[in-house]
């Protein structure tokens, strides 16, 4: 039996172990959205695939539908972003960024807003100029952007989150000190609550460590 086999460019959200040597994979996807997919025998220290597999990893992946579930054929890596695994303050934000976008990505559905939104923070987090002191504004503009995509944003925002929905691509337009003020976090709070209750609240969305 023939399967027809699908390509699409995907970043690496979380991935769990399956029996001895299989993993199941979250994927948000360039075509296909949020998609889980089997991965076999990529835990063996002979698979092709398994560096291409690595959490948070840009790759290009190929997988075909099966009855039950949807199966990997191949992977490469297309970016490689390192920094992310050795620093502390990388891996929290991105971390902080996917666990959104699992939040709000129910279901299989094209969505290119949103993959431009994580790749743009992929690449911002990724990037060698971002330190410590970028999580938080980082963070919060992905959020503001994500959030007026999907249309949880309310009219009368706060002038500082109308100054992050104004910042050029997830690059903040807004300092750490402008975005340590009660009236941010109180704003995300009630969208959260309201509009998005099975999700963490923007106060642990974007770490505690970095939003105290």
């Amino acid at each position: 039996m023939s399967y027809h086999i699908h390509e699409t460019e995907a970043i690496v959200l979380s991935s769990r172990p399956v029996g001895e040597a299989d993993k199941i994979i979250r994927f948000y996807t360039k075509d296909f959205g949020s998609i889980a997919v089997v991965a076999k025998g990529v835990r063996l220290e002979k698979s092709k695939l398994r560096s291409s597999l690595d959490i948070f990893m840009h790759a290009r992946i190929s997988f075909v539908v099966g009855k039950e579930s949807y199966r990997l054929t191949d992977a490469y890596a297309l970016d490689v972003y390192p920094l992310i695994g050795e620093e502390g303050p990388r891996f929290d934000a991105f971390s902080a960024v996917t666990r959104f976008i699992s939040g709000v990505a129910v279901g299989e559905e094209r969505d290119p807003d949103l993959w431009t939104l994580l790749s743009a923070a992929l690449v911002r987090v990724g990037s060698g100029v971002f330190c410590s002191s970028d999580v938080l504004p980082t963070l919060y503009t992905f959020q503001a952007k994500a959030l007026a995509h999907l249309g949880y944003m309310p009219e009368g925002q706060p002038a500082v989150v109308r100054a992050l929905l104004r910042s050029a691509d997830i690059v903040p337009a807004v300092s750490l000190e402008e975005l340590r003020k009660k009236e941010v976090r109180d704003f995300f709070e009630r969208i959260y609550f309201y509009a998005l209750k099975e999700m963490r609240t923007p106060e642990d969305f974007a770490s505690r460590q970095w939003a105290v």
